[in-house]
């Protein structure tokens, strides 16, 4: 595994598996952090290296309830992630490697169907997350213009509420044409023909 490979790994395991993104809580694109949902800084980029440092990979791993670290005889290690169920134990995902870093980390992204040798930069990585099909980078709302900090309301280009705005007015909309075409004045003005004065 080269260094590029490490990088690509990292960024997926912060982006996909941690959900953090290089969007500040101002909805800044930055080159050098990491921020949780919220916007709030964790890390530093260089400084979030779980595929080759341990203690990081293995507190990965708190996130399943099930696997196992060995050692073979020709100093490859290996991690297993396991499901169990009342009657049976299932095995998941079994990767092997040189660094039991490496082998955590690669086993992680393939239980969670996330296909990391796809991905030929950090660069590239980072900007499938946030570029919408248009290659329009959505950092702001496109509604209220307020900062957008998760991958989600990032890829729509539109925060939570103002999604919800956005897919209720054209029910409200159509409500309203559904409604008689009689104007309101008219109602007031035919039944005032009816009383005496």
């Amino acid at each position: 595994m080269n260094h590029k490979h490490n990088k690509i790994i990292d960024t997926l395991i912060a982006t996909q598996i941690l959900g953090w993104s290089n969007i500040t809580s101002t909805g800044k694109v930055s080159a050098v952090n990491w921020y949780n949902e919220n916007g709030k800084y964790v890390t530093k980029m260089h400084h979030f290296k779980p595929t080759s440092d341990l203690n990081r990979a293995i507190k990965l791993l708190e996130y399943f309830d099930d696997y196992t670290l060995t050692r073979s005889s020709d100093g490859s290690h290996r991690c297993e992630i396991w499901e169990e169920n009342e009657r049976e134990r299932y095995l998941l995902v079994e990767i092997e490697d040189d660094s039991l870093a490496m082998a955590i980390c690669i086993a992680i992204l393939e239980e969670q169907g996330i296909e990391w040798e796809s991905y030929q930069s950090v660069d590239e990585l980072l900007k499938k997350d946030v570029v919408q099909a248009d290659g329009q980078m959505h950092t702001t709302c496109s509604r209220c213009n307020r900062p957008l900090r998760s991958r989600e309301s990032q890829m729509r280009g539109y925060g939570p509420e103002c999604w919800k705005k956005e897919h209720e007015q054209p029910e409200l909309i159509s409500l309203l044409e559904s409604q008689n075409d009689e104007n309101f004045m008219d109602e007031l003005t035919s039944d005032k023909k009816g009383i005496a004065v």
